[in-house]
């Protein structure tokens, strides 16, 4: 029998809730967990389908001190446990954790990019009352021990549980292969340009279908050059994108009935650097719902891509496609860390230690 716990899951700003339905689950795992999440209106209005709403203790979108002061009382008088912070860095983390809580509460948080431990002051000043991270995969865990926090624990989970989403009737034809390429369209953080230019010198064959599955117009974005270029190579009927925001529905059915997802990423260009201190949300929908990987090779010593991917050379990206054939999930996550009870498991051996 375990030892009941009482836990706030806190999410102060507008980002991340793609984390929270994956922690909730782990922490409902066990029935003794009474819990309640803080989060803004927004997080709450996308939660709102899935969270049970007497568990959500609403939070003002702007917080001045008193709200911090009302928010303090709140966590100290509501005879918590543990606290744990879904994101763990920024002012509004920082100003909460002046407060004098009590030692009787122990604060954990998700460190989405680990550099900000080395390189943020207002990171370091939140470490002095939160010491222990989660961080979103293990090769980030690897990447931690190459450093030096005698005061800081680190523990792992994967946010690979996502709500349930209708499987809308997309036109896929049977002889199609489709390579879906997540997020906006943006070349700092994927390497379109590397993919135009080994397409363009060795066209693909007609079923295969890049789907770019992201916003191209927004304000960081490179979608009307990208637009160009792909018209310019003659690969328009190997590219599929929007200009604008899509919706969840349709977002989760081109997943489900992707072939492979392609994150991109490629060790020489700034993606690769990026992509050095945290995860892709590309992995996690891979993982989450089993496709394959396509992945630069310098990434083929990591052991979860040894069971999730298949490999190629960035300098010759187009080799590949001529020999993808549509692969079955029975050929790859063979692990036992892609479980749920896996996850749940570790993710309290993590917060109980």
């Amino acid at each position: 029998m375990f030892k009941p716990q009482k836990i706030a899951l806190l999410e102060i700003g507008t980002s991340h809730d793609e984390c929270l339905y994956a922690q909730v689950a782990y922490l409902k795992s066990r029935p003794n967990c009474r819990l309640t999440i803080y989060c803004s209106p927004i997080i709450a209005e996308r939660i709102a389908d899935w969270a049970d709403s007497s568990e959500i203790h609403l939070l003002k979108q702007k917080l001045g001190w008193t709200d911090f002061y009302r928010l303090y009382k709140s966590l100290k008088n509501g005879g918590f446990n543990k606290v744990i912070f879904n994101t763990g860095q920024g002012p509004h983390i920082r100003k909460l954790l002046l407060f004098p809580f009590p030692k009787s509460i122990e604060f954990i948080s998700s460190i989405h990019n680990i550099n900000r431990l080395e390189t943020s002051r207002s990171q370091k000043a939140i470490s002095r009352k939160v010491k222990k991270y989660f961080v979103l995969n293990d090769y980030l865990l690897k990447r931690l021990e190459e450093k030096n926090y005698p005061d800081l624990h680190f523990g792992s989970y994967y946010a690979i549980l996502y709500p349930s989403y209708p499987l809308l009737e997309l036109d896929k034809k049977e002889e199609e292969i489709w390579i879906v390429i997540p997020g906006q369209v943006e070349n700092q953080r994927r390497d379109y340009p590397a993919l135009i230019k080994a397409l363009s010198h060795n066209k693909p064959p007609q079923n295969i279908r890049f789907i770019l599955l992201g916003a191209s117009e927004h304000a960081h974005g490179d979608g009307a050059a990208l637009q160009q270029e792909i018209s310019a190579s003659g690969l328009e009927k190997n590219f599929v994108l929007w200009s604008s925001f899509i919706d969840m529905d349709t977002f989760y059915s081109y997943i489900q009935m992707a072939d492979f997802i392609m994150p991109l990423i490629h060790a020489q260009h700034s993606s690769g650097a990026t992509y050095q201190n945290q995860v892709s949300g590309s992995y996690n929908l891979a993982f989450a719902f089993k496709k394959c990987l396509l992945m630069d090779q310098a990434y083929a010593d990591i052991p979860d891509f040894k069971d999730s991917a298949q490999f190629y050379d960035p300098m010759h990206l187009d080799a590949l496609l001529p020999s993808l054939a549509k692969t079955q999930s029975k050929d790859y996550y063979r692990l036992d860390k892609w479980s749920f009870y896996y996850q749940a498991a570790n993710y309290w051996d993590f917060i109980l230690k």
